[in-house]
C-alpha cells in the first residue's frame, strides 16, 4: 500500500548531514554514551547514514531539518517525526517498545547519497506482537514489514495542514 519515495542528496546536503552526524559521535564518546538496543560496534557509519536518512525524509516532507546533536529523545524531524535508517531496501521499521506511540516513525533504506523513503507508522499502530522480535540477541522490538507501512505523502499532507494552522493561528 506504500507509495516509496527516491531521493539522492546533493553534495553539499550529505555534507552537512556528515557534519552532523560527526558532531554527534564526537558528543557521544566525550559524553561515553552507550547504545540502548544491544548494538555492538564503533557506530561511525550508522551515526554518518542516520543522519543523511533524517535530511533524505525530511526533503520529502518538505520540511526544515535542524540537524540536532544530544536531542536523544526528541523527535528527528518538527514536533513528531522520528526516522529509522537500514542499509538493506528490504528491512523492516523498528519501534521499540519505550518509543513514544504518539510518534511517527518513518522508513528510510539506503547509503549515501541514494535513499528510498518507504512510508511510516505510528508508534501505536506499530507495536503489536505479531511484529515482536529480538533477532541476534539483543533486545525485542517490533519489525512492522514494508508493505504494512502508510504513504509517506500521507505525512506531507500533515505537515502542510499544521503549517498552514499556526500560520493563520498567529495571524
Amino acid at each position: 500500500m506504500n507509495n516509496k519515495v527516491n531521493v539522492t542528496l546533493k553534495p553539499y546536503e550529505y555534507a552537512m548531514a556528515l557534519d552532523v552526524a560527526r558532531r554527534r559521535m564526537c558528543s557521544s564518546i566525550m559524553n561515553s554514551s552507550k547504545n540502548n538496543h544491544g548494538f555492538v560496534g564503533h557506530g561511525w557509519e550508522e551515526n554518518m547514514e542516520g543522519a543523511c536518512a533524517e535530511l533524505a525524509a525530511a526533503k520529502v516532507l518538505n520540511v526544515y531539518w535542524d540537524g540536532s546533536n544530544e536531542t536523544y529523545k526528541e523527535p528527528d524531524i518538527g514536533d513528531f517525526v522520528q526516522v529509522r535508517w537500514a542499509k538493506p531496501h528490504g528491512y523492516s521499521l523498528i519501534v521499540r517498545n519505550a518509543d513514544p506511540s504518539e510518534h511517527a516513525y518513518v522508513l528510510v533504506t539506503g547509503s549515501c547519497p541514494d535513499y528510498v523513503v518507504h512510508g511510516y507508522l505510528y508508534g501505536e499502530d506499530a507495536k503489536q506482537d505479531k511484529w515482536i522480535k529480538g533477532p541476534n540477541g539483543r533486545p525485542a522490538a517490533f519489525f512492522v514489514p514494508n508493505e504494512n507501512l502508510l504513504p509517506i505523502l500521507d505525512l506531507v499532507d500533515k505537515f502542510e495542514s499544521q503549517f498552514k494552522y499556526s500560520v493563520n493561528k498567529s495571524r
